[in-house]
């Protein structure tokens, strides 16, 4: 256990696609150690989404599989999938 109380993310990379609350999460993680990215690819908003950056997000995912994934909403993770299905990578 590290000082926080948690277990130690030392020398993982957490990606990070909320729109809401980023700041808290992405504290809440490096204080474990863990290096952050944050990639607000999805919103709740469907006119804030950057089709070209969560194009390249899901083509990086689809390369090299994470060893782990949290999907925390049902809608983003829908609509994800079907964004990536519209591009033939799902």
């Amino acid at each position: 256990m590290d000082e926080s109380g948690g277990g130690s993310l030392d020398g993982f990379r957490i990606g990070v696609t909320a729109s809401r609350k980023v700041e808290e999460q992405v504290a809440l993680i490096e204080r474990r150690g863990a290096e952050v990215v944050w990639a607000p690819a999805l919103s709740t908003d469907p006119t804030r989404v950057d089709d070209a950056a969560l194009r390249r997000a899901t083509e990086a995912v689809v390369a090299q599989p994470p060893d782990l994934f949290l999907a925390t909403t049902g809608v983003g993770m829908r609509a994800w999938l079907a964004a990536a299905e519209g591009w033939g990578l799902r």
